[in-house]
């Protein structure tokens, strides 16, 4: 985590803060956590003894991700109420704000999650009127064949490229690239022989699209989270209950 807060509640963000200065706990369980500003990983807090705790465990390029939106997002004059590790009970978002009468949350996603979680979330998020973006990484686009642009997405990628209407987003710092999962073909190689009695069989020699496979297909490149995105309230669509996202204008 990268914010903590003290016991009247002030908040401590671990890249302005430093050691010795206050007893710091966590935002959500309320545990006592210690500050870390090593000169490898980022800085941040940790729980000082083993916790059950959902606000730990981010990978660093995680917190790095969450650090430079955040730094972004406050460049801004038309962003207020801006605060990583906003704690709204039920969910925790990495970055949120207000913009133009907007609440939002970003949510960055660095490592698996089930399609039900991502559900639960965003009913939590829609109760409280805020509108969500899912953001994954740019290291973990899984791709197979780079010439090609394939990747083999994982089913939570696949459920959030639904929800966002044919749109996944990949983050690198502040800058998001939009791209489009389309289908992937396989080809299946020729083949012949002949069996004992003399008949002549033939297989392949075909394309067939893949289960497991599709094309990463650019759709929007260098997109800002604020100018390049709006409100939607996406309606029930299969396993994709009624939600709020923060997508794509175009």
């Amino acid at each position: 985590m990268i914010r903590s807060i003290d016991k009247d509640g002030t908040s401590f963000y671990a890249y302005t803060t430093e050691k010795g200065t206050n007893n710091f706990i966590c935002p959500v369980c309320k545990h006592d956590v210690i500050l870390k500003k090593g000169k490898i990983k980022i800085h941040h807090f940790s729980h000082k003894v083993k916790s059950e705790c959902i606000n730990q465990g981010e990978t660093q390029l995680h917190l790095q991700t969450k650090l430079a939106v955040y730094n972004h997002l406050k460049a801004n004059k038309d962003v207020s109420k801006l605060m990583m590790e906003r704690n709204l009970k039920q969910v925790i978002p990495d970055v949120s704000f207000l913009y133009k009468g907007n609440y939002i949350a970003i949510e960055i996603q660095h490592s698996n999650i089930t399609n039900e979680l991502i559900n639960k979330r965003m009913a939590h998020y829609r109760n409280k009127n805020i509108f969500v973006l899912w953001v994954i990484p740019d290291d973990i686009k899984y791709i197979k064949d780079q010439e090609e642009n394939c990747v083999s997405p994982r089913l939570w990628q696949k459920h959030l490229h639904t929800m966002y209407f044919g749109n996944i987003f990949y983050i690198k710092n502040n800058i998001i690239d939009a791209y489009k999962y389309s289908g992937y073909t396989l080809n299946v190689p020729y083949g012949e022989w002949y069996e004992q009695g003399g008949e002549h069989i033939e297989v392949g020699g075909y394309d067939k699209w893949s289960k497991r496979y599709r094309t990463l297909e650019k759709k929007l490149l260098n997109c800002d989270i604020l100018n390049n995105f709006k409100a939607v309230i996406r309606p029930t669509y299969k396993n994709i209950p009624q939600c709020k996202i923060w997508t794509l204008k175009n």
